[in-house]
């Protein structure tokens, strides 16, 4: 079941296109963003995955959105993969 909800997942991802942006952060950092639209156009609630493993590595959770019109948001926090920073296990970020 997992494979196909993955496959199926991909598809639609596949035909909406991603979007790679780096977002500015208060601070200066830059973080890796990745972003999936629904093939309609328009606005859309957006889930958001934030992971220290990478975009290849994410559960696809946020992307499955993409399926029944949401926009999917990736992004790898600040000192992992792409983006730049410092990362700390266990540390808070603060929201601005």
């Amino acid at each position: 079941m997992r494979s196909r909800l993955v496959a199926v997942a991909a598809a639609a991802l596949a035909a909406a296109g991603t979007t790679e942006y780096y977002l500015e952060m208060p601070d200066g950092v830059m973080l890796h963003t990745l972003v999936d639209l629904p093939s309609d156009t328009g606005t859309f609630a957006a889930v958001i995955d934030r992971s220290p493993y990478g975009q290849d590595a994410t559960e696809l959770m946020a992307d499955i959105f993409t399926l029944v019109g949401h926009a999917a948001v990736r992004q790898d926090v600040r000192g992992t993969h792409l983006s730049n920073g410092t990362f700390g296990i266990w540390s808070v970020e603060v929201a601005c």
